[in-house]
């Protein structure tokens, strides 16, 4: 789900949406949301539970920007990613979507060049394998103990 703020007032869209796979997008204007919940009170408490899982997923976003270095970061975001998303392979799991450096870099506010950098030091230690738009995390428990402090 993306846009519910819409529903609550946003006027303006700040972010965009790109699909890993084929899907259905379906949209709900306002007022037929709002006609709906009216007969369906139990929505509301669903959009509530999601609305609350985001803003906890922002003050984690805020933490880490405040008290984590930027490999503390991204180990704590490739293992958010592999747990999602993982595939196994022989090889380790394999974050099952197309992933640039510069879309980790966003995911954890840092720069591009700074995310390469901790990329490549992971590598050298045997946590991931890096290809072209393809991170393999190889030792789990590794890259867990890079996230510091109340790890994953």
């Amino acid at each position: 789900m993306f846009g519910e703020l819409s529903l609550i007032g946003e006027r303006y869209r700040h972010h965009h949406a790109e699909a890993l796979d084929e899907g259905v997008i379906i949209q709900v204007h306002r007022d037929h949301f709002l006609g709906f919940v009216r007969h369906q009170p139990e929505l509301l408490l669903q959009l509530l539970e999601v609305l609350g899982q985001r803003i906890r997923e922002l003050e984690g976003l805020v933490q880490d920007l405040a008290f984590r270095d930027i490999e503390s970061r991204l180990s704590r975001q490739l293992l958010l990613l592999s747990s999602e998303y993982g595939v196994k392979t022989k090889n380790g799991i394999l974050i099952g979507f197309r992933l640039t450096h510069r879309d980790l870099a966003e995911m954890i506010g840092s720069a591009r060049e700074n995310t390469t950098m901790a990329l490549n030091r992971l590598a050298r230690q045997g946590l991931l394998d890096k290809r072209r738009y393809q991170i393999v995390i190889k030792d789990i428990e590794g890259l867990r103990e890079k996230c510091g402090p109340d790890r994953l």
